[in-house]
Formats: C-alpha cells, structure tokens, sequence
C-alpha cells in the first residue's frame, strides 16, 4: 500500500515553487502570495497580501489587467498574459502568466502562475541589438569595397554608420602622419541637409581642428558645397 504523502505536502510545493504563485479575488485583491516573492528585493508576502493589483501592476497596463481579470471570472482561462510590474529600486519589470479560476464554495478565486521574464528580453533585445549592428558593418564593408576613390568610399560608409545610428548628419575625420586632417562628410539624400546641416557640422569640426593646430585638408577647394570658412582655413 503506498505511503499516504504529509499533509503539508502541497503547501511546501506551493511555498516553494519556482515562479510566483498569486491569487486574486474578484475585487482585483491579491488574496495570497506565495514565498517566491520573497526573492524580489522590497517586497514581502505580509506586505504583498492583501493589496489591489493597481498598487503592483504598471499604471498603463492597467486598463487591459481590468479586462483581463473581468474575462477571467467569467470563466476564461489566462495563457500567457504579459504585464509589468515597476519594483523597488525604479526597474521595470516584465511578466507572463497563466492563471484559472477555481471554486471555493462561497466564492470563487484567480490563481496565477506568474514567470518573470525581465531578463530574457534584455537578452533578446541585446542579440537584436547586436545583430543589427553586425548587418550594419556588413553594409560599411560593402560600401567601403566598391570601386571609387576614398572619399566616395569613407562617404558612402559614413551613410551607412548614420542610417544605423539614426541620425542625419555626421563627419569622419582621417589624419595622416603628417599631422593633416582630412574632413570626409556623408553626402545625405536631403539638399537642405547637405546644403545647411552637413556643412554647419563640417564647420565646427574643423574650427576645433584649427584651435588645436591641425591642417585641414579639404579634397575639393573649389567645391560650391565648401564652406568659405573651411575653404579658408585649408588652404
């Protein structure tokens, strides 16, 4: 005959679960929490019972959390609700949970199994990141490999380095061993960025060349686009 198992057996499983069990009442009061809660610095099970989910959840996810837990008590199961909560030390935090009804008699009651998932999305998020930023080099790559002269190719590669960036305007700058710098600007689709925008920013890059003693070398003197106070302290 099998051995009956102790009659605590379920609420050591409960208390030591690995992800947060809580159960809300109708009202959106959080009815019980389990010990796991423990494990999020500034929160306690004392402190956590008895609170209404608006005190927990983030302010704009509140709305959907309403309907959600109105849909939940006419008997529709929870599968992988997302939410967030803002903890203590001002992080937000990501969620996802399952939860059922159950009948208790004199009422009925929400559990939910809730998964903290905060930091498999940074990591989601960082290989997003680091992906892009890997296609953004295969696009530099690729522009610096065309044929043309180096101008063309810096131009070309700087378009690429803004467009992943997100910005518009943007200079690389190059110095030999001489001490000379040369001034490279992304030509940008837009003429008033290339006319207003580019050139501003080509002017303040090389006045703070100047105030450090450093040539200037522009490939284009007679260029239309060149600032006369850049093609003035190039030459």
């Amino acid at each position: 005959m099998a051995e009956r198992p102790p009659e605590n057996l379920y609420e050591q499983l409960v208390e030591n679960a690995g992800d947060l069990i809580v159960v809300l009442d109708e009202a959106g009061r959080i009815a019980f929490v389990n010990s796991r809660v423990h494990y999020y610095p500034g929160f306690t099970a004392d402190g956590t019972t008895g609170r209404h989910y608006t005190e927990l959840v983030y302010s704009e996810d509140h709305s959907r959390f309403q309907e959600l837990l109105e849909s939940a008590f006419r008997g529709v199961p929870v599968v992988d609700y997302q939410f967030r909560v803002p903890m203590p030390d001002g992080t937000l935090s990501y969620w996802v949970t399952n939860a059922q009804l159950f009948d208790l008699g004199d009422r009925s009651l929400l559990m939910g199994i809730c998964r903290d998932v905060t930091e498999s999305l940074n990591v989601k998020n960082e290989l997003v990141e680091r992906n892009r930023a890997l296609a953004a080099l295969g696009q530099i790559a690729v522009a610096l490999a065309r044929p043309g002269g180096l101008d063309q190719a810096l131009s070309q590669a700087l378009d690429q380095i803004l467009a992943a960036l997100g910005l518009t305007v943007g200079a690389i700058t190059l110095q030999d061993a001489e001490g000379r710098l040369r001034i490279a600007a992304s030509t940008a689709p837009e003429p008033l960025i290339r006319s207003s925008e580019a050139i501003e920013a080509g002017k303040l890059i090389s006045q703070e060349c100047i105030a450090r003693g450093e040539r200037i070398v522009v490939p284009d003197t007679t260029d239309q686009g060149v600032d006369p106070l850049i093609r003035q302290m190039s030459t």
